[in-house]
C-alpha cells in the first residue's frame, strides 16, 4: 500500500512539474502574441488549449522559441 502511494505521489509531482514549467515557459514568450491580461489566463489553461486549438498550438510553439 505504501509503495502505491509513493508511485502515485511521484507521478503527481512530475505532472505538476511539467504543468508549471509549461505555464512559466509559455508566459515568458507569449507577451509577443497576447495582451498582458490574457497571458496568465492562457498559461493556466495551456494543456487544454494545446489539445483543442490549432492557433494556440502555433502560438505556443512560437512562444517557446527564443
Amino acid at each position: 500500500m505504501v509503495r502505491g502511494c509513493t508511485v502515485f505521489g511521484l507521478i503527481l509531482f512530475l505532472a505538476l512539474a511539467v504543468y508549471i514549467t509549461g505555464a512559466w515557459m509559455f508566459s515568458r514568450g507569449a507577451r509577443r502574441f497576447y495582451s498582458e491580461d490574457q497571458v496568465w489566463t492562457l498559461a493556466a489553461m495551456w494543456p487544454v488549449l494545446l489539445l483543442t486549438s490549432s492557433q494556440f498550438r502555433r502560438n505556443f510553439n512560437r512562444a517557446l522559441k527564443p
